[in-house]
């Protein structure tokens, strides 16, 4: 009994102080999902400042990388311009060097049309005076044919050099147009340009909003960061002074609860031995058990088997007591008629007695038991009926005296062995042995008693 009291208290405190940690347990969660919101609320800003910053840095890159294009752009068309330029300086020297060609193949035409012009005079002179010097022209047709060749030749050269001048009017006319083309170019290039410059001008000052605005959005950003790291400090500095206080807290109930435990632990030690010992005699109980069961199970099958013979003998006792009863009945009717035989007898007899003569008469409804009793001393007689008559009145006393008491010695039996029954079957394994034997010994005074019953009703059955 005390050492379940003691591991109940045991248990009681010990769920106590479970739900003491887990209340602890619980305050400690409470407060890290706070520092966790904290955090993630750290995090987030930081996560904020850091997109920010990643927008600015985004930003500053596109417009460097559109203020680049642009460059690279004008760039490019400074080069091209600088090509054209070139180019343009290139055509004008060619054209400048085709002018003064233009102008020597012009004086040699002119010279060779004026040589022309000459041999045509000449020739005209010539023919004009061939007519006149037929003679001479034959000294002078080889000179005729050699001027005629001579024209040919400078006819085919005035071609050549007809045709290179149209060459070079074309040449100078596409050199015209490429150099308007060249113009219009550089004016396009001059006019987009002066748009890029405005456009990177635009971008600068986009670039400088955005910057400003970044800035601005920077330090808001780093503003809320320092109020909130200042107040994650504060609530830092507040969760570090109640985890010291609640870690000093739990440290002092966790020694405590330590100190409690190493008790218990030593109690348990004891109460281990002592619980080893009661295992030991338990399983020794046990064994005892499982025989005492067995050899219950054999007295109870025994019990059975006496309870039921004894039924068996029991109700063979109430059927010989049913005869007997039977018996009795046509005893007393046998008597009743015995009785008034012999009280006319009686009659009988005292009128002979009282008679002078000594005569002896037998009644027609006596019996033949009846008979010996009539003497011939009449006095005798007499005093034997009377006696015969107490005796039979003893008789029919005792015997109605002892159907009593074996009525009441089988009533009381009955309730004996109801009773004996009912214990029995809440007898514990303990007291199976010493019922067995208060069994045993019930059994023999009930045999006993029945075979006292049996020869008391034996007795009176002879005696009647």
């Amino acid at each position: 009994m005390d050492f379940g009291s003691a591991t109940q208290a045991l248990s009681e405190r010990t769920r106590e102080l479970e739900f003491q940690l887990k209340q602890k347990d619980v305050e400690l969660e409470d407060r890290g999902r706070l520092l966790f919101k904290t955090k993630n609320a750290i995090e987030a800003l930081q996560m904020e400042l850091g997109r920010a910053r990643e927008e600015e840095k985004h930003t500053r890159e596109t417009v460097q990388r559109a203020y680049d294009e642009q460059t690279s752009k004008l760039s490019q068309l400074e080069a091209q311009l600088q090509n054209c330029e070139f180019d343009l300086g290139q055509k004008n020297k060619q054209v400048l060097e085709m002018q003064r060609n233009n102008s020597a193949l012009e004086g040699r035409i002119t010279q060779l049309l004026g040589e022309l012009d000459r041999a045509r005079v000449s020739r005209e002179d010539v023919e004009r005076t061939l007519a006149e010097r037929t003679s001479e022209d034959l000294e002078k047709a080889a000179q005729i044919v050699a001027l005629q060749k001579a024209l040919q030749q400078s006819s085919l050269d005035l071609e050549a050099e007809s045709n290179k001048v149209d060459r070079c009017k074309r040449a100078l006319d596409e050199k015209d147009a490429l150099i308007k083309e060249f113009v219009e170019a550089s004016r396009r290039l001059e006019h987009e340009r002066a748009s890029l410059e405005n456009d990177m001008e635009k971008l600068k000052q986009k670039a400088a909003v955005d910057a400003d605005s970044a800035t601005h959005r920077e330090k808001q950003l780093q503003m809320r960061l320092m109020d909130m790291e200042e107040e994650i400090k504060k609530v830092i500095q507040r969760a570090r002074a109640s985890e010291n206080s609640l870690k000093k807290d739990v440290e002092r109930r966790v020694e405590q609860i330590t100190e409690r435990l190493r008790d218990m632990a030593d109690k348990e030690t004891v109460r281990e031995g002592k619980l080893r010992e009661l295992t030991v005699q338990l399983n020794t109980a046990k064994d005892n058990a499982d025989a005492e069961a067995n050899r219950r199970l054999d007295v109870e099958r025994t019990l059975a088997e006496a309870s039921s013979l004894f039924k068996r003998e029991l109700f063979a006792k109430n059927e010989e007591l049913r005869e007997l009863q039977k018996e009795v009945a046509l005893l007393r009717e046998y008597q009743r008629e015995n009785v008034e035989h012999m009280a006319r007898d009686i009659h009988d007899v005292k009128a002979l007695v009282s008679a002078p003569q000594d005569l002896r008469v037998r009644s027609p409804l006596a019996s033949n038991a009846l008979a010996d009793y009539v003497s011939e001393n009449p006095a005798t007689s007499v005093n034997d009926v009377e006696r015969e008559l107490r005796a039979i009145r003893t008789a029919r006393e005792s015997y109605q005296t002892a159907m009593l008491s074996a009525e009441e010695e089988k009533k009381g039996l009955l309730a004996q062995i109801s009773s004996r029954l009912d214990r029995n079957s809440l007898l514990s394994r303990d007291d199976d042995r010493s019922h067995g034997r208060a069994l045993e010994q019930w059994h023999s005074e009930l045999t006993n008693r029945l075979g006292k019953a049996t020869e008391s009703l034996e007795n009176i059955s002879r005696d009647l």
